[in-house]
């Protein structure tokens, strides 16, 4: 089991089916560690951040298992969008320990944003690196899904200047078919869908649905792809599913939340991103969404309440630099 973390790079902004929320692995160690390592993971499911770091750093300071340790305290840098923290702890827990896919996988998203946040000269060389470490990852792991999916990505929707082949990506996702299905289809959806190609897209979503009928980010993917046509019935309807399939997840009414705001629901929409903060009440897509509804509901002064607060708490978080900028629109 591996857990996703998105990232941002200028044209590569992933797509808003792919959000997932970060779910940690710990691999059991001994003794007083683990009960110390299970409580900071606990802390972190429930969001209290600031609690679990600070029982990481006493952990860090004697422990024989600093690689898990530095790991931990860089998932959590991620998740606050410091990539640059997230690099140096990252860095520290392949240098103890360098044979575990999830730190160069987790090590690949930070770098991805970083290329988000640097000029050309330096989104060249971080996006270089972060196309090495997915493909260290899957040396040490080939069966590492969530690399397949961001390596693919890579190659797509890269600029050809930083590395990136929309060939290899048709001819990487086609390697997929037979191993992996749902996964070979899913991705040659994406690459028809890059191309403009919405019959081939749909053709490929529904038969990587058919292969594994319960995928949620395929569900989330037919759903925008519906609505993106104004087929509200069968928008509504794979979105409903995606909810049913994972009801513990901010992403799924994040969606449905998007669903009501395009066809004029606001009431509903408003209702549904509340419902997915409930879940994960740092999930900023949802506090940007839920200001905008706001807005569009006639209630400036509490939009622009959620607006300050999402900019204060997640300054480097691409919805924090979003909302910033909508504070400055309004001012």
């Amino acid at each position: 089991m591996h857990f996703p973390i998105t990232f941002w790079i200028k044209k590569m902004i992933l797509r808003k089916y792919f959000v997932s929320l970060i779910m940690l692995i710990i691999t059991p160690v001994c003794g007083q560690e683990t009960a110390i390592i299970d409580k900071a993971d606990s802390l972190l499911q429930q969001n209290q951040i600031v609690e679990a770091e600070s029982l990481l750093h006493i952990q860090q300071v004697d422990s024989s298992n600093r690689a898990r340790t530095f790991y931990l305290l860089g998932v959590i840098s991620l998740q606050r969008g410091d990539h640059e923290s997230a690099i140096e702890n990252l860095e520290k827990a392949i240098a103890l320990e360098g044979t575990d896919a999830d730190f160069y996988f987790a090590l690949s998203n930070a770098y991805g944003m970083k290329a988000a946040q640097s000029g050309l000269f330096g989104a060249f060389r971080a996006t270089r690196k972060m196309r090495d470490l997915l493909e260290q990852t899957l040396l040490i792991d080939p069966g590492y899904r969530e690399a397949k999916l961001l390596l693919f990505q890579f190659y797509l929707e890269t600029p050809g200047i930083l590395g990136g082949d929309e060939d290899r990506a048709r001819r990487y996702a086609e390697s997929f078919l037979k191993t992996d299905p749902s996964l070979g289809h899913y991705l040659l959806a994406l690459y028809w869908e890059d191309e403009g190609n919405e019959k081939k897209t749909e053709q490929e979503l529904l038969l990587s649905l058919k292969s594994d009928p319960e995928n949620v980010n395929v569900l989330n993917h037919l759903g925008y792809f519906y609505l993106n046509k104004k087929n509200a019935v069968d928008s509504q309807r794979y979105f409903s599913r995606a909810i049913e399939v994972a009801p513990e997840t901010a992403n799924v009414y994040d969606s449905m939340g998007d669903f009501y705001a395009a066809v004029a629901e606001y009431d509903s929409a408003l209702n549904y991103y509340k419902r997915a903060l409930q879940r994960d009440p740092e999930f900023t897509v949802s506090i940007y969404n839920k200001a905008r509804i706001l807005e569009a509901l006639g209630r400036p002064e509490e939009a622009l309440t959620v607006y300050r607060d999402l900019a204060s708490h997640f300054p480097e978080d691409y919805y924090g630099r979003l909302a910033r900028q909508r504070l400055r629109e309004l001012d």
